[in-house]
Formats: C-alpha cells, sequence, structure tokens
C-alpha cells in the first residue's frame, strides 16, 4: 500500500518504523516548488487561522489555512491520481473542504474522536507551536465542552521550549494534556509526561496507529 504524506524529515521514520518493509512511501508537501515570495504571500494576516509548517530545509514558516488549503488539495488529488491507496495529512489543523476518493487520515479527526472519548469534561492542558494559534485552538476544544489551558512551543526549535511549556503545563494541572501538532515527536512527549505526571496524547502516535491498521 502506498501512502501520501507530507515531507518532515523528523516526522517519516517515526510513521513508518514498524510499518511492513514493503510499504511504499510517496512524500508530498503543499509548499513543494513554490518561491521564498510565494510562500511568503500565504502568511496570515491577524484574525486568520493559523498553520505553522516545516520546509525541507528545517525552517519553519507559518500560513494561513484559507490560502494553502487549495495547495493541500492539489497535493491529494494528484496522490490520488497516482495510485495512492491512503493519503495521511501530517498536518493537526481543520481543513472542513477536503476531498479524496481515497482513505484519507487527518489528525484533527483522530484526535477530535479520541480526546472527547477519554475525557467528557474538565480541565484539558494542550500544546501547541505558536501563540497566533491561541484562539482558534481555545474554540476547538471548548466546542466539545473541555476547557482548555493551553501551552505554546515551537517543535522545530530546541526542546527547552517543550521543557518550558510542560513545567507551565504541571502548574496548571490539568487531567489529560494533547500535544496538538505534528511536528511534536515521542521524545518529547516523554519529555511532557516525565514534567507533569499526567496522561499524554501525541497526534503523530495517534496517526502512526491508524496507518498500522490499515496496512
Amino acid at each position: 500500500m502506498t501512502i501520501g504524506q507530507s515531507p518532515r524529515p523528523d516526522i517519516i521514520p517515526e510513521l513508518t518504523q514498524n510499518l511492513p518493509a514493503n510499504l511504499e512511501t510517496i512524500e508530498a508537501g503543499a509548499l513543494d516548488g513554490l518561491t521564498g515570495d510565494e510562500i511568503a504571500k500565504l502568511a496570515p494576516k491577524k484574525g486568520e487561522y493559523t498553520l505553522v509548517t516545516r520546509m525541507r530545509d528545517g525552517s519553519d514558516v507559518m500560513v494561513a489555512r484559507q490560502r494553502i488549503a487549495p495547495l493541500v488539495q492539489k497535493r491529494l488529488d494528484k496522490m490520488s491520481h497516482d495510485g495512492a491507496a491512503a493519503v495521511a495529512l501530517l498536518c493537526t489543523g481543520e481543513f472542513a473542504g477536503l476531498e479524496s476518493k481515497i482513505p484519507l487520515l487527518e489528525p484533527n479527526r483522530l484526535l477530535d474522536g479520541v480526546v472527547p472519548g477519554i475525557m467528557k469534561k474538565g480541565l484539558l492542558g494542550v500544546m501547541v507551536p505558536s501563540p497566533d494559534q491561541l484562539i482558534q485552538v481555545k474554540k476547538r476544544w471548548s466546542k466539545v465542552g473541555l476547557r482548555p489551558h493551553i501551552e505554546t512551543a515551537n517543535p522545530y526549535e530546541d526542546l527547552s521550549g517543550v521543557e518550558n511549556a510542560a513545567a507551565r503545563l504541571a502548574q496548571a494541572n490539568p487531567s489529560l494534556i494533547v500535544m496538538d501538532c505534528m511536528g511534536y515527536s515521542t521524545k518529547m512527549k516523554d519529555i511532557v509526561r516525565e514534567r507533569t505526571q499526567k496522561p499524554i496524547v501525541l497526534a503523530r502516535s495517534i496517526l502512526m496507529k491508524i496507518i498500522a491498521e490499515l496496512v
């Protein structure tokens, strides 16, 4: 089976480490082939839904969902046309309008099912990359009846940001913590668990488990 995925050097090895050796993966990024000026035009304006993504060179950029969504759909269509059996979207952002003729694994939908299934009410700790995402993330988790306490830590920088955010989450004392970005690794999850002594839901891990179910 072929799974279409976006290019994230640190994500692909974790996603595929426990999958069959004959599984072929295709990496395709929504920003592939764009110039610096073209990517700059995708930057979010005040109040727009913000996403943080990593480039092939390791740098990270912020883009507005409404401007990157057509590029994501274009990549999705191409992977489906090229024969992919399923596509895994490596972003926890909400993309309500995406269409796919093949199975499309959207981490935000997976988390929307898993988290309320574990926790019906109470204080939910949430870690996201950027302060620009606070309003949209609060709205996301509040609508399912939870009280989100949100801390930010860029997963594409050094681990001190994650460590500091974990310390603040420990002080908030939530019942459950969601690491709400595909950039957060299992190593980062271990750091947060050690600092907080709380159960952790890692977006990357949830996606890994669902992919494993499909192959």
